[in-house]
């Protein structure tokens, strides 16, 4: 996507699943563009793991407020929890980041990334 760039991390690299502690998921987006982005993202998580202890949340959706200026940088961070029914594996959350038009009904650009969630007894 043009003049934005997405980075992801996750601390702890994996989630332990004897634990049953959240790991979480950290990203930021940046503006490496010339002119001011109006940007939204939603992060969906696979049914087995959720944004809450319960894991019945499992998708945020979210409208930056404030366009993102050159140069300017938003850091988002979520916990996320294993539900009853997660095995170990690996599984792929999906963050996807979109630049807006005017307003968020115009969709200029999308990107999606894909995030693998490692989970280990």
């Amino acid at each position: 996507m043009a003049g934005l760039n997405v980075k992801t991390s996750l601390f702890p690299f994996r989630m332990k699943l004897k634990n049953r502690e959240p790991i979480e998921l950290s990203f930021t987006i940046s503006n490496n563009g010339i002119k001011p982005k109006l940007v939204s993202f939603s992060l969906e998580l696979p049914p087995q793991l959720g944004l809450d202890k319960a894991g019945l949340n499992r998708i945020v959706r979210k409208r930056i407020a404030q366009k993102l200026m050159q140069g300017q940088t938003r850091k988002f961070s979520y916990e996320i929890f294993p539900s009853k029914v997660v095995e170990t594996g690996n599984y792929t959350a999906l963050l996807n980041v979109s630049e807006h038009f005017e307003d968020y009904n115009y969709v200029l650009e999308s990107k999606d990334e894909q995030i693998t969630i490692k989970i280990e007894n």
